[in-house]
């Protein structure tokens, strides 16, 4: 991996090792470019109150190249994220720093390199290799995990939470991986995480839902005609449509405006699996030009960073 510089081992220092939901503050610097339109700039928010977030999947940031060799993607992952002005991003298929990716610490050093520093970071490490991360430019106030499978649970991976200060307005971000695969099974499992995803939001802020500022991203894996279609599908299910009062309905922001931008791409088909489904508070004021799905440039060697693409969303908040 090459010798560390003294600023990359302040920041593998400073990042905790253990396995736990964990939260980490350091001195945020102030970018020194910007590639895209400054709704990311601290003082420019302020103003706005718009931030951008997104989701990826990684894909472990890393792949072999033609010889067998491993090689790393978290500068290429680093520079995608500065060039698109993401403020906020929910990552699945990334390694916390006690497996062997090691890829929370690695990334925040990749950003710092970037000029594209994002100090606030909140992991969760379930059981296997694919853990979620949340990276943001804002204060992270309180994170961790929800919806761990417990008993019967048919899905596989409990999802990650963030609330998060954005100059004074309050942003809460669940970031998910659902259930893989185009079986009867697994679209039965997506549905029930869904269901119960619904269910923790109603809880969570009863009468305040529709006003409160709220995202759902991450890698849904909507495969099956039975995760987009109306009532009862996995969409319309986490998007609080089955449920009996239209006043806090989300809003599934890049299926309702980019429906036929696949998110996802190999050599055998194109699907959109991942989603940035907000709240109604946070949906008045989108449109389509709210919202990207953007290829990210190829890694080293030209090999592709990974098979998903980075959906992004411009939210003004309330």
């Amino acid at each position: 991996m090459g010798i560390l510089t003294t600023a990359s081992i302040i920041f593998l220092i400073a990042i905790p090792l253990a396995g736990k939901p964990s939260t980490v503050k350091l001195q945020a610097e102030e970018p020194a470019r910007q590639s895209l339109p400054a709704v990311e700039s601290p003082s420019t928010a302020k103003a706005a109150k718009t931030v951008r977030i997104a989701t990826w999947n990684l894909r472990d940031c890393a792949a072999n190249d033609k010889s067998g060799a491993r090689i790393s993607f978290h500068d290429s992952i680093a520079e995608a994220i500065r060039d698109a002005g993401i403020g906020i991003i929910v990552l699945e298929e990334v390694q916390v720093d006690s497996k062997k990716g090691g890829d929370i610490a690695l990334l925040s050093v990749a950003l710092a390199k970037a000029d594209w520093s994002m100090p606030y970071v909140c992991s969760i490490d379930p059981k296997g290799e694919d853990d979620l991360a949340i990276f943001s430019r804002y204060p992270i106030h309180t994170s961790g995990q929800v919806l761990a499978p417990e008993g019967k649970d048919p899905w596989p991976r409990p999802g990650i939470f963030a609330s998060i200060d954005i100059d004074g307005t309050r942003l809460d971000v669940f970031g998910f991986h659902f259930k893989a695969m185009s079986d009867a099974n697994s679209e039965a499992a997506r549905k029930a995480q869904a269901a119960a995803m619904a269910d923790q939001l109603e809880v969570r802020y009863g009468s305040g839902l529709s006003a409160a500022a709220i995202v759902l991203a991450g890698d849904f894996n909507t495969t099956n005609a039975g995760d987009f279609s109306s009532k009862g599908s996995t969409l319309s299910i986490l998007s609080l449509k089955d449920d009996k009062n239209p006043d806090n309905d989300f809003l599934d922001a890049n299926y309702r405006f980019l429906p036929k931008e696949p998110t996802f791409s190999n050599s055998r088909n194109k699907s959109v699996l991942d989603h940035i489904i907000v709240s109604k508070v946070l949906a008045r004021s989108m449109d389509s030009s709210s919202v990207k799905v953007l290829m990210p440039p190829p890694g080293p060697e030209g090999i592709p960073v990974s098979d998903h693409r980075i959906v992004i969303a411009d939210l003004r908040l309330p």
